[in-house]
């Protein structure tokens, strides 16, 4: 018999300022690219690695790697109206309009430098740049108790605009149900 797996998380959940300026500029020797199949497999040599950046790049997410020409450095992903939310949002709290950023990674050996401040920037810059995206569409969260990430994504000029209340029931192979409540803060639309 099957025990589910219950979870309960939450998550501060955090948006991007109207008058958001960037301040950050690509480094000399570095390069951001945008995430496609020869990326990929140039710069990730784990085949798990591979299929799960595979397998969002199907999806139509919109990824960016920051890196010097031989290693990888960040890495970060959005959702947007044309895909799914991310994997742990509920489709009937997410707002389809909005940039959602997920799944930021910085690579062991460049961890503890500012690296995922100055690449949410830069992820930021180009959403709005090349894709015209409104900087009040551009959201992002991380786990209530994950303070580095807090700090980092504060410094790269978020403001907090509420908390996800998730909760996701799981039987492996059987069923899996996600479901919570966006408390949004003072001032945030509620839609």
């Amino acid at each position: 018999m099957f025990k589910p797996l219950t979870l309960d998380k939450r998550y501060t959940v955090y948006k991007l300022p109207g008058d958001w300026v960037n301040d950050a500029r690509l480094e000399s020797g570095q390069q951001y690219s945008r995430i496609d199949e020869s990326i990929i497999k140039k710069y990730f040599s784990e085949r798990s690695r591979q299929a799960q950046l595979s397998n969002l790049l199907s999806k139509g997410f919109i990824g960016y790697l920051l890196h010097n020409g031989k290693d990888w450095i960040n890495y970060i992903w959005c959702s947007t109206p044309q895909t799914p939310p991310p994997n742990h949002i509920p489709r009937k709290i997410h707002d389809p309009r909005t940039y959602w950023i997920f799944f930021c990674r910085t690579n062991d050996a460049f961890r503890n430098q500012g690296y995922y401040s100055y690449c949410l920037k830069l992820f930021c810059d180009r959403l709005i740049e090349a894709f015209g995206v409104e900087k009040t569409r551009i959201y992002i969260d991380t786990e209530l108790e994950l303070i580095a990430a807090d700090k980092a994504i504060r410094k790269a000029g978020f403001e907090e605009c509420g908390y996800l209340a998730l909760n996701r029931i799981y039987i492996p192979r059987l069923l899996d149900i996600k479901f919570g409540k966006w408390h949004k803060s003072a001032g945030e639309p509620v839609e």
